[in-house]
């Protein structure tokens, strides 16, 4: 009989095995803050979703209510200064809470990951280039950055979310670059990538099918916090008027609205803004649980 060969070639370059989603997801379900994380996550995207059919009122009807009227079984939330129902202004919000949180993270995070990725692979003057880019925005206060660039790009006929999404994605990006480049730079180093560059891959084969899966969970940390932070900026700059602009049931414009109500009607600021803390909250756990999940030291 003959004796069975080894078809695996000794030499052929591998990345560290994977493992099964199903392990995956049992392993994070036992992460018990990232679940209520999620969970906190889900509860406001399908408001968010399902916005036309769980509110109320329309969030713009200014005979919804008397203005400022305390909460009770008509308007769960109370009324606003002009008579809106702050439970349905706070549903809305929370659509726009998810546009502009996932369209600026997701523009940063192919921005940045481009460019740190491409910065940390080939070294030399690109790498140089990219850490003073990053160097750069990150010497200017990121708050004070977004509201210039938010407040430069207003007007010219664009969508009121625009501006902010740009000033966002200009001042997230250059997170994702320091992560994307630190972390191809540890890849880059491993034993399977020197072997698969001695072997003849190509820089984008190598790219492709070594460094990019690698970077990938770092980034989705990264994309946690940054949706997060997204959120609360998109409410400050409401709050400072270069975001939407009233009547948008934006969250930071209600605050803005209330200011000047809170003795009387405090219910006005309290729920919008406990709106943002709780969903900032549950991104930020669920932020370190995806830490502690893709960290191999824990496992």
């Amino acid at each position: 009989m003959a004796e069975a060969t080894n078809t695996t070639d000794p030499w052929q370059p591998t990345a560290p095995r994977r493992e099964g989603p199903g392990r995956a997801w049992r392993r994070f379900v036992r992460h018990r803050p990232a679940v209520v994380g999620a969970a906190v996550i889900v509860m406001y995207l399908l408001a968010a979703l399902f916005a036309d059919v769980l509110a109320p009122y329309d969030p713009l009807d200014m005979g919804a209510g008397s203005r400022l009227t305390g909460p009770d079984i008509a308007h769960w939330f109370g009324t606003d200064e002009f008579g809106r129902d702050v439970l349905s202004r706070v549903i809305y919000g929370a659509r726009i809470a998810f546009v502009v949180g996932v369209l600026s993270a997701t523009g940063a995070a192919v921005v940045g990951m481009f460019i740190g990725v491409l910065g940390g692979y080939f070294g030399g003057l690109l790498d140089r280039g990219v850490t003073m880019l990053i160097d750069l925005v990150f010497a200017f206060p990121t708050i004070l950055l977004a509201v210039a660039v938010a407040a430069f790009l207003t007007g010219g006929g664009m969508p009121p979310s625009v501006p902010v999404i740009i000033a966002l994605c200009v001042v997230q990006a250059p997170h994702f670059a320091r992560v994307a480049r630190g972390a191809t730079l540890a890849i880059k180093a491993q034993p399977f990538v020197e072997a698969a560059q001695v072997l003849g891959g190509s820089h984008p084969r190598i790219i492709r099918s070594h460094i990019m899966p690698n970077v990938v969970a770092p980034l989705l940390v990264q994309f946690a916090l940054s949706f997060s932070y997204a959120i609360l900026a998109e409410s400050s700059l409401s709050f400072l008027g270069v975001g939407h602009p009233p009547p948008a049931p934006s969250w930071g414009a209600m605050l803005t609205g209330a200011y000047g109500y809170v003795e009387r009607a405090p219910w006005a600021a309290f729920f919008p803004g406990m709106a943002i803390t709780l969903l900032i909250l549950g991104f930020n756990i669920l932020g370190d649980g995806l830490r502690d999940f893709f960290d191999p030291t824990r496992r």
